[in-house]
This record gives C-alpha cells, structure tokens and sequence, in this order.
C-alpha cells in the first residue's frame, strides 16, 4: 500500500498540494477513478479515489475513513544531543519514525557538536519515514531545548538514559 501525507482531510473532497500531487500523476502515474490511501498523522486511514488528476492539484473524493490506534502501548520521546553529521541525524529519526517513537526532542547539552537543527527538514524526514513504513501517527519533532529544561519540564514517569562511558 502506498501511503500519502496530508494533515487536513476534508470529509468528502481533499485537494493534494502540489508536491504530493505532482508525485502521485506523474511518477506514479496515477489516473482518475485509481484508489489512494491517505493518513493525517494523527491515526487515520482514508480511502481516497482520485477524481482530477492534475499534477498541480490532485482532488480526491474520500471513500472512507478509520482510525487505527496506536501500535505501542505507551508513548515514546527520544530526546537526543544532534550529531555532527546532518545525514546521520536524518537516519536517526527516519529509523526512530519506523519503530513507532511518538515524539523527538533535540538537547544542547555542554558538548554537543552541533548548536543549531533545521526541526523543518526533521520534520520532512519523519513525514517521509512514516509514509514509507506505512505508519499512521506522525510524531512531533520539538525545537531544540537545553538538556537542564528538558529534564526540569518532562513530566514522565519513567526517565532513560543511553549514555556511553569512555573506555
């Protein structure tokens, strides 16, 4: 099944942007009356037929609509210190988006490499790897906070730490 993003679903008539439109007729290419699952990130699954198929404005007719709960039994936030390399940092949440985490936080902390993230191309990412692993609940990719007010503002219950000792 191939899955498609789009955070306002009308409940008869959705209207692609687009870069999800242009995709859709002329990679895919996908015709009119063809069926197109769409998610909102927030657990739905809509049935989608395609009704105009222009590469610019991609209207779909809604079919149907479920929801589907989420697959963990509790919500996950991975707060993690951004690493040196940008490619590597993608792959984390791209891989942290596929094993169902429910939302990221980066923290500064004393030594991190990096000071500042793009949260806009994180967020990409994350649109992207849960398309891709046919999940249906997008997870929350938060600004960067310091690794002191993250701690001071969590109200978790349970608090884990990965951290690597020196040899």
């Amino acid at each position: 099944m191939q899955l498609f993003f789009a955070p306002d679903v009308s409940e008869n008539l959705h209207t692609l942007p687009e870069s999800e439109s242009k995709h859709l007729i002329r990679v895919l290419r996908k015709k009119v009356d063809d069926e197109i699952h769409l998610t909102d990130g927030m657990g739905n699954l809509y049935r989608t037929r395609i009704q105009d198929a222009n590469p610019k404005r991609c209207v779909l007719n809604v079919l149907s609509k479920d929801f589907h709960a989420n697959q963990l039994k509790r919500d996950i936030h991975v707060a993690i210190s951004p690493i040196k390399s940008s490619d590597r940092m993608e792959w984390f949440v791209e891989k942290a988006t596929e094993v169902g985490i429910s939302s990221i936080t980066p923290i500064l902390c004393d030594r991190s490499e990096r000071k500042k993230i793009n949260v806009d191309r994180l967020e990409k990412v994350v649109i992207s790897a849960m398309k891709q692993s046919n999940r249906f609940h997008l997870p929350t990719v938060h600004p960067m906070h310091l690794l002191e007010d993250f701690i001071q503002k969590d109200s978790s219950d349970n608090k884990l730490v990965a951290h690597c000792l020196p040899d």
